[in-house]
């Protein structure tokens, strides 16, 4: 059976299938659910979902005083070794509680199965911050080489959805930093706003902004608007033309105009930008050639 559930951000995402439909019992092994060793789990590195201290001493206390809802999700691997799919928090919370065995459900999976399912069992989890989302799906686009679309028609999701979850990626680094220390101060719907900013404002007053948020001494609205009042005062100023007249009696001969490193030179009389044309040629090449000189010593 299907459920879907809403994510944080407003869009409703596909849960995961039942088990039967996501991986068959592997054949002479357990069936549905049966309990085994917690010596004989092995858990993958990088996969287990990353909890506060609060989450997982909650989760700690609450199967200390009931029995566990959910089977781990695991595959036999060899040796009568068992993979944890998901699950892995509560494999080390029955550890701590210094318990021998938990209930298990054995599925046979390839290798993209076991990652498709340890990867959406935790993005469906309604808990997970925005963040670890967008690393989640960054990794499984990068391991399968599948495209936002593709990745996006595998989790049942709108492709906008991975589209602005993408967002944390445009984040300055020492920005994405504040971010990975507190992925549950920062929302997609925020930091999609801060990453259109990103080109034009400078990146360490939105690292500093981002900071303020973390700590809660401000919010996420308030450092939209202190990146944006700091940009405008570093909006790069236009370069004041110089300009110069040359007459000849009375009248203009010709009108020099600097801007930066632009020079541009107006003859009143188009014959005489005929016949300077190529001594002005030859002066900036004997320039050029002469500055090549001095760099090459």
């Amino acid at each position: 059976m299907k459920t879907r559930q809403r994510d944080p951000v407003g869009l409703v995402l596909r849960t995961m299938p039942a088990d039967s439909e996501f991986g068959r019992p592997a054949e002479g092994l357990p069936a549905v659910t049966a309990k085994v060793s917690l010596d004989l789990l092995e858990e993958v590195p990088g996969r287990r979902r990353k909890l506060t201290d609060e989450q997982y001493q909650q989760l700690v206390e609450n199967l200390a005083n009931n029995p566990l809802a959910t089977p781990v999700t695991v595959r036999a691997i060899d040796n009568g070794r068992f993979e944890i799919i998901a699950g892995h928090n509560r494999v080390a919370a029955y550890r701590e509680l210094e318990r021998t065995e938990i209930d298990v459900h054995v599925v046979d999976l390839d290798d993209d199965g076991v990652e498709r399912a340890a990867f959406y069992s935790n993005l469906l989890s309604i808990d997970l911050p925005d963040y670890q989302k967008y690393l989640g799906f960054k990794e499984r686009m990068a391991s399968t080489g599948k495209n936002q679309s593709e990745i996006a028609e595998e989790a049942g999701i709108n492709r906008s959805l991975i589209s602005r979850l993408m967002a944390f990626g445009t984040l300055p680094s020492a920005a994405l930093n504040v971010v990975e220390l507190n992925p549950e101060k920062f929302g997609l719907a925020g930091i999609f706003e801060v990453s259109k900013l990103v080109e034009h404002h400078p990146a360490d007053v939105i690292a500093q902004a981002l900071k303020q948020v973390a700590s809660e001494e401000i919010s996420m609205k308030q450092a939209i608007s202190l990146i944006k009042s700091a940009g405008k005062g570093k909006a790069r100023e236009k370069p004041v033309p110089e300009i110069i007249t040359i007459r000849r009696g009375n009248t203009t001969f010709c009108s020099v105009r600097k801007t930066g490193s632009c020079l541009r030179l107006d003859f009143s009389d188009e014959s005489a930008t005929d016949a300077l044309k190529e001594e002005i040629e030859n002066l900036i090449k004997k320039y050029a050639k002469a500055a090549e000189g001095r760099v090459s010593t």
